[in-house]
């Protein structure tokens, strides 16, 4: 007699497990979304910082993206903040064309990992657009300049896998 409740509890039990559906897989975040805890590179450090909006959209659309990913060498990026490129006169010219954008931004990065504890006042060293860069100390914090152009580093040493990042508050030129 006892055995009968126990084989009907049985049956029951594996009638229902088979019922279930199966839990739905996590969607795919694609092959650019950067993994959670992992190293990212100097163009992921932009397209997931909410500041760099503008600029990560231009990054891809000048096809720049690709120069920032390669892991085989490395690069500083000066990335103007969004309300850098909102003092930008030039910003619908730049969208607008993709080769003007990229000549712009190679105009912001130099092929190799500056630090800002390795940068000194008048230091100059040579872009991506071969144009130059020098450094400047201005009050408590340092500046970049190009082209006439001065901008202060308002974000410093965001540390990616294949470089480094400074978000600056105006666009070089």
């Amino acid at each position: 007699m006892r055995l009968l409740p126990l084989a009907l509890l049985c049956l029951a039990l594996a009638a229902c497990g088979d019922d279930a559906p199966a839990p739905e897989p996590p969607p795919d975040p694609g092959p650019e979304a950067p993994v959670v805890g992992a190293r990212q590179s100097v163009a992921d450090i932009v397209g997931t910082n909410p500041r760099l909006r503008v600029l990560a959209r231009l990054i891809e659309s000048s096809g720049i993206r690709v120069t920032l990913r390669d892991t085989s060498t490395t690069y500083t990026l000066f990335a103007p903040s969004d309300e850098a490129f909102a003092q930008f006169g030039g910003l619908a010219a730049l969208e607008a064309d993709s080769a003007a954008a990229r000549a712009a931004l190679s105009r912001h990065v130099v092929a190799t990992r500056l630090l800002t504890p390795d940068v000194f006042a008048d230091l100059a060293i040579e872009t991506l657009a071969g144009s130059e860069v020098t450094f400047a100390e201005v009050g408590e914090g340092l500046a970049v300049q190009s082209g006439g152009a001065t901008a202060r580093i308002t974000d410093a040493d965001l540390d990616a896998d294949n470089g480094v990042v400074h978000i600056i508050d105006a666009v070089l030129e």
